[in-house]
């Protein structure tokens, strides 16, 4: 994964890419694009992070439990 400093790339990005400026983008592209054993590791481990942190489940689980909480504090 490349992309630039924004909400929610920290949570994205550890070591399965990078993140850049706009300037830089192209230098990165290429560098994994001539490296194919680090471009397909980071690949691993950026499905990784996806199937562990963003899958659909798991995603709805937090949203229910948010949900909870807020009528918790409501009553």
């Amino acid at each position: 994964v490349i992309m630039t400093p924004c909400e929610g790339s920290k949570e994205l990005i550890s070591d399965n890419g990078v993140i850049c400026k706009v300037e830089d983008f192209l230098k990165w592209i290429l560098m994994y694009a001539n490296n194919q054993e680090k471009c397909k590791i980071a690949g691993e481990k950026s499905r990784e992070i996806i199937e562990n942190s963003f899958k659909w489940d798991i995603c709805c689980e937090s949203y229910i439990k948010a949900f909870r909480s807020i009528v918790k504090e409501e009553n």
